[in-house]
């Protein structure tokens, strides 16, 4: 409730001071080179803008610190024009309608933002979110520039001025190109991400870089899709297709192999084994998604699992599988065949198959800490097996593996954060070096034309 009222006082005051910023320029049109009409004006529009912009400060954002800096730098700037006014200098209402319009853009960019990207991932953290120094930065330099459109306005289109309408004119113009800009702004609120020109490739896995972004490496190393987006969730490979569902704050997407934006218009995907088409969730419910991005039933359904199960076609049941992975009481898990002999015995670590199910993982505690910045912690490294139970590749206490790769390989990363890929002789194929945060598995795409 009180999000709500502060949301309601925050626009009266910004329509009470726009309106009280037009009829000042409107009156400086009337009253030409009269300067103690001028005073007037200014000092009215002042008085009502200083309380508003302290309380837009203070109470609205929370008085951090970097906020009532700027809340006293603005009573400042006030207190400067009050002076500049009384002192009978010309033009100094562009102060109060600079910070208005300032205010006032900043008051409406999250319902803007809401509009234009109505997926995106600040719903919960709209207020710090979105106000980082890049928006912020736009926001003055569109404030500067319509102050300087209504100063030339008052300039160039006052009362003596045989076309005095013109100005107005131009203003109006500019306000309707904007407000019929939205919808087409909306339209196309989609990333223009394409591949990067490499030679052709035949696997991608998702990637994290050093500075927390994620794109698109293929089997040799190489850059496909930058290292752009702010999160991975999935990707995997069709018949003909391959699909990566990726975001960043303006939203969710669905790309292709190429980088290309299939669909925004769902805040979550779900991908199946052996599925032949994915599903998607709005704000009307669920629905099928072909490989493509385009819709195969509409969002009607209440769960994942009531639209899969009505197009069972899509969605077949996994093969059936003579091992069973089940969980040891000690620590870990074990495996056991179809007539009941353990293959894999229980208390060594956590067990997982690989993509293929040729090979199972067995996970003795590896994961990385951080007890501090300059040291590494680990508790295990990981081992993989045949569906024999015989030990492929030993577990090193320094090595993690992961067995999720398309093309038969295996991921290692060693404790000091190096990814490299191996083959089950241990040889190294392709080494990534320190340049990667974080990697997922390969996963086969249509060779690129």
């Amino acid at each position: 409730m009180a999000s709500v009222l502060s949301f309601i006082v925050g626009i009266l005051f910004v329509l009470v001071f726009a309106a009280v910023v037009v009829l000042t320029i409107c009156i400086r049109i009337r009253l030409k080179n009269r300067p103690k009409s001028f005073i007037a004006t200014d000092v009215i529009s002042l008085i009502l803008l200083a309380p508003g912009l302290l309380w837009a400060d203070l109470a609205l954002f929370d008085g951090n610190i970097a906020v009532r800096i700027a809340a006293w730098g603005n009573l400042a700037l006030i207190i400067a024009g009050l002076c500049l006014s009384l002192a009978c200098i010309r033009w100094c209402w562009v102060i109060p309608a600079f910070l208005g319009i300032t205010y006032g853009l900043t008051f409406f960019y999250p319902m803007l933002y809401n509009y234009i990207f109505p997926n995106n991932n600040y719903a919960e953290d709209i207020l710090w979110a979105l106000y980082n120094p890049v928006s912020i930065g736009i926001i003055l330099l569109i404030a500067a520039l319509l102050t300087a459109m209504i100063w030339l306005c008052t300039r160039f289109f006052g009362r003596r001025h045989p076309k005095k309408w013109m100005g107005f004119a131009l203003i109006l113009i500019v306000a309707v190109c904007i407000v019929a800009a939205l919808p087409l702004l909306r339209y196309n609120a989609r990333p223009l991400k394409q591949a990067n020109d490499v030679a052709p490739y035949s696997y991608l896995a998702a990637a994290c870089n050093t500075d927390g972004a994620w794109g698109f490496i293929n089997e040799r190393g190489e850059v496909v899709i930058p290292f752009q987006y702010n999160f991975f969730e999935a990707s995997m490979s069709f018949d003909n297709a391959f699909v990566a569902w990726l975001g960043d704050s303006t939203g969710d997407y669905l790309i292709n192999e190429k980088g290309q934006c299939l669909r925004n218009d769902c805040y979550y995907y779900e991908f199946r084994e052996n599925a032949q088409a994915l599903i998607g969730e709005t704000d009307s419910g669920y629905g099928i998604i072909d490989p493509y991005g385009q819709n195969i039933t509409d969002f009607i359904y209440d769960t994942a699992d009531d639209a899969a199960a009505a197009h069972p076609k899509l969605f077949p049941a996994p093969e059936d599988e003579t091992l069973r992975i089940l969980s040891d009481d000690d620590y870990g898990d074990y495996v056991i065949d179809e007539n009941g002999t353990v293959i894999i015995p229980g208390g060594i670590g956590f067990i997982n198959f690989g993509w293929d199910h040729k090979y199972l993982k067995v996970d003795e505690g590896w994961g990385i800490t951080y007890p501090s910045e300059n040291e590494i912690a680990h508790g295990g490294g990981c081992a993989v097996y045949d569906r024999q139970g015989n030990v492929v590749i030993p577990a090193k206490d320094t090595r993690g593996l992961w067995i999720n790769n398309e093309n038969g390989w295996i991921l290692a990363q060693d404790s000091d954060r190096r990814f490299y890929y191996i083959d089950e002789n241990e040889n190294v194929l392709l080494d990534l070096g320190y340049d990667y945060e974080h990697v997922e598995g390969l996963v086969k795409v249509p060779k690129a034309q």
